[in-house]
């Protein structure tokens, strides 16, 4: 599967909500820029493309005359430039086997491309849930109404074969309450053993050392991604 991630990548070329509670969370939850998206039957799509990962996964597509969106099922592949991130993000699309729902079309963002693995992530549809709750104030009880708003994005390796092996789950979890609003992070190791896997000597040892002596933590994802960025310059400089 690997091979092929090059060759969708070079065929790019750069050039509904659920209201203010999604607003909150995921205030970049449309994510959009200038970009491409390329169709399962090899049409290539060059415009305004939109990302909307609320509900699984939508690519919205908007350029000269034509527009439309689509789910994973009708998509190969699409690139934009984050305007809010201000960096280049990959996407393509592949079976995946969901304990939930089944093997089904997902989308996966490429974080790392590594020619021998990739480093992958994916995001799980929001889940929302509205309970009433009641809070004692100097004796005397307030009923409240408490919306919980969860999404969780899963940091993969991809090894030579197309298999995704889960390293990390990152939940964020917001609160909004009729009295205060409170957002947690939740990062979580799934294997933590997956990183001397597929990281190479001497850049493993080396790549080990930075994080040690920069304090990162490769349990969180903003970390993970720092000690790659140093892996990459490591074997490039093979």
């Amino acid at each position: 599967m690997l091979r092929f991630l090059p060759l969708l990548v070079n065929v790019f070329i750069t050039v509904n909500s659920f209201g203010q509670v999604i607003d909150e969370i995921r205030p970049d939850n449309v994510d959009m820029g200038e970009g491409s998206l390329v169709m399962n039957d090899g049409t290539e799509l060059k415009g305004v493309i939109r990302y909307n990962d609320t509900e699984g996964g939508v690519v919205s597509f908007e350029g000269g005359s034509r527009s439309g969106s689509w789910t994973p099922r009708s998509v190969a592949g699409f690139e934009f430039f984050d305007e809010v991130k201000k960096r280049q993000r990959v996407f393509f699309t592949l079976d995946f086997d969901d304990d939930k729902t089944g093997k089904r079309p997902t989308f996966f963002e490429i974080i790392k491309d590594f020619k021998t693995f990739a480093v992958l992530a994916k995001m799980d549809p929001i889940n929302i849930k509205k309970k009433n709750d009641v809070l004692f104030d100097g004796g005397k009880g307030h009923r409240s109404t408490k919306t919980v708003v969860q999404q969780t994005e899963t940091i993969y390796f991809m090894d030579a074969d197309g298999l995704v092996h889960p390293y990390m789950k990152v939940t964020r979890k917001m609160a909004d309450h009729d009295f205060y609003d409170r957002t947690k992070f939740k990062n979580k190791l799934v294997d933590e053993d997956l990183i001397k896997k597929y990281l190479k000597e001497p850049g493993y040892s080396q790549t080990i050392k930075y994080a040690d002596d920069n304090e990162l933590d490769l349990g969180v994802k903003d970390d993970f991604i720092k000690a790659l960025d140093y892996y990459e310059q490591l074997i490039q400089k093979k």
